[in-house]
């Protein structure tokens, strides 16, 4: 079984809207750079036309560590390896996408002290440590994060301030939302309720088992607003 990082990649590569039609790789110039121990890789997929940004951290002991994976679809992944053995008992995910899109691609910024500030394509700011690789913020919002475990859900929570998102929850050795009958959570920030759909309901998928959403942009919202009313979207 592939890592559910490489698992992710595959199938974030398959997403692609009309809204995209114009998104060209002038906005995505491929990046691979860092800041103190963060490693920052932005990469172009010219057939997919998706712009994503792998964040690693430099310093790591025996296959253990947290990184992190976003894209132009909105797609918020947290990564955990436990060590060296097989993916599916060393590796896990806990995969989020978040709304409504508003930035065209994923860009960075490198603070003075060594941190860096990743702005989402979701208008998010989600700031990293340079010198440990620990969360600094997430704005417009809150996040809660625990040590490298597997049994902590992927360690890393976050709640959104602004829109909407959907919360595919934590899974050893794969992506949950490679599952078309796997439960994924929506949640709003206009609402302390949340909403369970199967992944099958929003997203479709290819015989080949690649997915994507069957809706994009304000009809998205609008196919979440008529599933889960009490979302207030």
């Amino acid at each position: 079984m592939k890592s559910p990082k490489l698992l992710a990649l595959g199938l974030l590569l398959c997403l692609s809207s009309a809204a995209e039609a114009a998104f060209t790789n002038a906005k995505c110039a491929h990046v691979l750079t860092g800041s103190g121990n963060i490693q920052i890789n932005r990469q172009w997929d010219p057939e997919r036309r998706v712009c994503f940004m792998s964040i690693t951290p430099l310093n790591v002991e025996n296959l253990k560590y947290r990184d992190y994976f976003f894209s132009s679809q909105g797609e918020f992944m947290v990564f955990n390896s436990y060590g060296d053995g097989p993916a599916e008992k060393m590796t896990a995910s806990r995969d989020y996408f978040l709304f409504p899109l508003i930035n065209e691609y994923p860009d960075y910024s490198i603070e003075a002290n060594s941190d860096v500030t990743f702005r989402l394509v979701s208008g998010h700011e989600f700031r990293l440590s340079g010198v440990d690789f620990s969360i600094v913020s997430f704005t417009p919002g809150t996040f809660a994060e625990l040590p490298l475990s597997p049994k902590n859900k992927g360690g890393v929570e976050i709640a959104s301030a602004t829109g909407f998102w959907v919360d595919a929850g934590f899974k050893m050795g794969a992506v949950n939302f490679d599952y078309p009958n796997a439960k994924s959570t929506i949640k709003s920030a206009r609402s302390t309720k949340s909403c369970t759909l199967a992944n099958k309901e929003f997203l479709g998928y290819a015989s080949d088992g690649n997915y994507g959403f069957k809706y994009q942009g304000a009809e998205l919202t609008q196919f979440f607003a008529q599933k889960c009313p009490g979302l207030n979207l």
